[in-house]
């Protein structure tokens, strides 16, 4: 099963791994490494990652948003002279300032331990969740 922003290529030698995607254009499987680059925006809008963008003007004031960029990796398979050419879109935090944006997140993730103090708490306080 080949995962969704990678393409297989068969090559008698690794390919070079590429520092941006711009150099993907001039190397040798320039129309592989598209490939795998519209399969994982094409996964990431079925998944609704991808969703209506932000406009600047709804952003809290001080606030920015991060540019993205499209990370590349060559991974070895387990059959010789096969590799797979990776390509997946991230967050570029080369624009962060420190003492600023580095304690900023704006993710929906919680750790186990706030999980079980929220569920403690409402079981103390009789609500149902």
């Amino acid at each position: 099963i080949i995962p969704a922003g990678c393409k297989v290529i068969s090559s008698p030698t690794r390919p070079p791994t590429p520092a941006h995607f711009g150099q993907t254009l001039h190397l040798p499987f320039a129309a592989d490494w598209k490939e795998a680059l519209f399969g994982n925006n094409n996964k990431m809008l079925a998944s609704g990652t991808f969703g209506a963008p932000i406009l600047r003007t709804a952003m809290p004031p001080g606030k920015s948003l991060l540019r993205s960029r499209v990370a590349c990796r060559v991974k070895d398979t387990s059959l010789p002279n096969q590799y797979d050419l990776c390509a997946r879109c991230c967050a570029d935090g080369s624009t962060m300032k420190e003492y600023i944006d580095f304690t900023d997140s704006y993710s929906p993730v919680a750790g186990i331990d706030s999980i079980r103090i929220l569920l403690n708490l409402s079981a103390a306080s009789g609500l149902t969740v």
